[in-house]
């Protein structure tokens, strides 16, 4: 007899599937860590060009993005979230497998590309319907602080996996790469396999679908302009036309003009990963107190530094021991930005799309994303193969990057405005907002740790070294003093704005229902 699904889980229940959606979250991290994410050096290795390396960033994402539609409509049509989610998962473990013997066969781009568009397909076939799943798992008022906990359990073991990728492919380089890029992509497909075993032991309420709730595309085209969701869609989808016109070179410029080792190219790609980590819980704090829509606002504008800070430092500078920790300090606050976008996007996706219509409401969306990645991915690859090897004396790249900054800045300057925020607690200036959430807070921050051991370097000093090493560590704290007074300063001094809102808001609520 088959077994009903409940219409709503219990407490027991709904626990249970946010813990193992954790592990799921994390061997697909797994996944992403010992295969996606060396999919690239992989095929640089194979003999890849600048202009197929480019297609090979795009063109699989609009397809998987595209897929979406369809991954809508079965989640409409099966009614069985959970059943689809499994076997696309499963599905996409497998078509990981071809990749072991490609080299065998060919060093044509076009097998590698279908692979992976067929990977990346699977993988959104059942996004729309997991996207669903979880709105309806995770409750409102918790998705800040849960999906917080879970980035951050995926990040840590995406980190490890690319870690240890890079120290296998690094070993293997000296001794058989195909051997090592083998091993890789094995472990990748264990742990999408291990993905599918947590998913299977989750459970998932009644998904139920109504004739009135039904969203065409027709119907979300018309009410683009006029709705938060909407206004996003549109905006996700010209930014990453801003994105793809140089990300797709970031990974080629490290390892073929700068001639990084495996070690080098894995730390830059490990170093976003973990300014997540360590700022997860910042973002999510804050998301919570400032609304999503003003945490993305900063966010989105950290984001458009990232390719001017490798323009900077790969233009000014020749050489690689002064390059490499340029870039990973680029890349450290690349993954600032992204990890306060990509936190504070969900949940304001979630917060501005009704349950009922969400599954479409997000396939949509990742068609906006598809379209501008593969847009983006096209002009990218038409500007590398007909601009000359150098442009206004810089290499093309690095011309590239500079004209990624400049797009991705005009974008968000025009389309961030019309992106409204639903649920605010707090409201600020967006330019007092944003010196306060990425200079003034963090700076806080560092410079009271940073005081705080100073402190108990003293007094251990103090008792070991006496009064001449006590001086020393006096003449260091000095200048940390009237920093601090004036950081301390200027937070109570927006501690006292925001205590001066709460109140104006509640006073005015007050009269009005009076």
């Amino acid at each position: 007899m088959k077994k009903e699904k409940p219409m709503t889980l219990t407490h027991e229940q709904s626990e249970k599937t946010k813990k193992y959606s954790i592990v799921d979250g994390s061997a697909c991290s797994i996944m992403h860590g010992f295969g996606e994410q060396y999919v690239v050096p992989y095929a640089i290795r194979l003999g890849a060009s600048n202009a197929e390396m480019s297609i090979l960033s795009s063109i699989p994402y609009f397809v998987g993005s595209m897929s979406q539609v369809l991954g809508a409509k079965l989640t409409d049509s099966f009614r069985n979230r959970k059943k689809l989610v499994v076997w696309f998962a499963f599905s996409q473990a497998i078509s990981l497998v071809p990749l072991f013997i490609v080299p065998l066969l060919t060093t044509n781009m076009l097998l590698l590309t279908l692979i992976f568009s067929l990977y990346l397909v699977f993988g959104n076939l059942g996004m729309p319907a997991w996207n669903s799943w979880m709105g309806d798992v995770v409750k409102a008022d918790e998705r800040a602080k849960y999906f917080s906990k879970r980035n951050r359990a995926t990040i840590i073991l995406l980190l490890l996996s690319i870690l240890s990728a890079g120290a296998v492919l690094n070993y293997f380089d000296k001794v058989n790469v195909w051997v090592g890029f083998a091993i890789l992509f094995n472990i990748a497909v264990i742990g999408k396999l291990v993905s599918f075993i947590f998913l299977i032991r989750q459970h998932e309420p009644t998904y139920i679908v109504k004739p009135e709730n039904f969203l065409s595309f027709r119907e979300f085209l018309k009410t683009l302009p006029h709705s938060n969701f909407g206004n996003f869609s549109l905006f996700r989808g010209l930014f990453s036309i801003a994105i793809m016109i140089a990300a797709p070179f970031f990974s080629v410029y490290m390892l073929k003009n700068l001639g990084f080792s495996y070690i080098q190219f894995t730390a830059i790609i490990l170093a976003p990963m973990a300014a997540r980590i360590f700022t997860l819980n910042y973002w999510g704090k804050y998301s919570e107190k400032f609304g999503h829509r003003n945490i993305m606002y900063v966010s989105i504008f950290l984001i458009c530094l990232i390719p001017l800070n490798w323009f900077l430092a790969t233009y000014f500078f020749s050489t690689k021991s002064f390059i490499f920790p340029l870039l990973f300090i680029a890349e450290f606050l690349s993954g600032f930005g992204w990890g306060g976008f990509e936190l504070s996007s969900f949940n304001y996706m979630l917060e501005t799309s009704a349950p009922e219509k969400r599954a479409k409401s997000f396939a949509y969306f990742n068609v906006f994303w598809g379209v501008g990645v593969l847009i983006g991915g096209l002009a990218s690859t038409l500007l590398v193969k007909n601009l000359p090897g150098m442009v206004i004396g810089m290499n093309v790249l690095i011309f590239l990057f500079a004209l990624s900054f400049i797009t991705r800045l005009v974008i968000a300057v025009i389309f961030v405005p019309k992106i409204k925020e639903v649920n605010v607690n707090q409201r600020f200036g967006e330019g007092e907002l944003f010196f306060e959430m990425v200079i003034s807070k963090p700076m806080d921050v560092a410079i009271h740790k940073t005081y705080g051991l100073l402190n108990l370097a003293e007094q251990g000093i103090e008792i070991i070294g006496g009064n001449p090493a006590k001086r020393t560590i006096e003449a260091i704290k000095e200048p940390f003093e009237p920093l601090l007074d004036n950081v301390t300063y200027y937070l109570d001094g927006m501690a006292m704005k925001v205590e001066t809102a709460k109140k104006n808001k509640k006073r005015k609520s007050k009269q009005e229902k009076e």
